[in-house]
């Protein structure tokens, strides 16, 4: 291992060839993400990464991917670098999906469209890193539901790693017992490689639902449940920028190379169970921010 250390303003190199990585391992502030070693690297030089895909937005919204059906095409930058952004996601705009984004639609538990409804960009309080950030908010009540952000898919042939980093915050979240259901309000990550019509994108909403509810077809790969209270000082609108926990690449890094992975059609999602909305008496607030998903060679 090598580092640079400065002496009288000239960097000068030291080798380490006996430690470890984790012994050199430190906590830095969201607008930090590890490079391919797994140390730290400035947020601007994210931008250095190849995209995977030719559509993108310049940081704001990388990686397109393709419709959902068709992963789209590896830029000739990306098919010659060790490592490439596959996502990169700030939301320092008004809407979530569109043909820049990375995103193909927000669905519920029951397989219906929710765009506009219960997920959206907002900048309600403080973002983790910009403006924006992604609210997953029920409805005002006792409405259970599992809110789904899911990816458009993406072709990661001749990779052989991905990982997920992403900043976020669980704004009272607890139990419920609402309608004769019970169980835990929850964030997770899960991915599907199925291909999106078998994933549950597309079809009758009766279809969609038993596919996106599916946990054979969507493998958990991160998970946050309130087996106890979470936050309950806070409602959504009244955080600071400090008050997000950032989940790094060594936390959520997949190996591409397992047999059940069809690497053709990758597709990932944000998946938030709640049961009540901002304007709720007791309100319930997923955030997501600062997403960056990188896949390595």
């Amino acid at each position: 291992m090598k580092y640079y250390i400065l002496l009288f303003g000239l960097p000068v190199l030291f080798a380490f060839n006996n430690c470890s990585e984790a012994e050199f391992t430190q906590e830095l502030p969201s607008v930090y993400d590890k490079n391919a070693n797994g140390f730290e690297i400035p947020e601007e030089e994210l931008e250095d990464i190849p995209h995977i895909n030719d559509d993108h937005n310049n940081g704001t919204g990388t990686g397109a991917g393709g419709t959902g059906n068709e992963p789209g095409t590896v830029t000739n930058e990306c098919s010659i670098s060790s490592v490439c952004l596959v996502i990169r996601d700030n939301f320092e705009r008004d809407n979530i999906i569109g043909s820049d984004f990375a995103w193909i639609k927000f669905l519920d538990d029951l397989g219906r469209n929710l765009s506009g409804l219960d997920v959206s960009v907002s900048d309600h309080a403080p973002a983790s890193y910009g403006d924006n950030a992604v609210y997953f908010t029920g409805r005002t009540g006792g409405s259970v539901h599992s809110l789904y952000l899911i990816s458009k898919s993406f072709d990661l042939t001749g990779f052989s790693k991905l990982t997920i980093e992403f900043d976020y915050l669980m704004a009272s979240f607890e139990s419920y017992n609402y309608g004769g259901r019970s169980g835990k309000e929850h964030l997770k990550v899960d991915i599907c490689t199925l291909g999106a019509s078998a994933c549950g994108v597309g079809g009758s909403k009766s279809v969609a639902a038993s596919r996106l509810n599916d946990k054979k077809r969507w493998n958990n790969v991160f998970s946050k449940v309130a087996y106890s209270p979470i936050n309950q000082h806070y409602n959504g609108k009244n955080h600071s920028q400090s008050s997000y926990s950032r989940v790094r690449a060594n936390t959520i890094s997949i190996d591409l190379n397992q047999s059940n992975i069809n690497k053709k059609q990758f597709m990932m999602r944000w998946n938030v169970l709640l049961d009540e909305g901002l304007k709720s008496k007791d309100p319930d607030a997923g955030i997501i921010d600062n997403i960056v998903v990188r896949a390595y060679r």
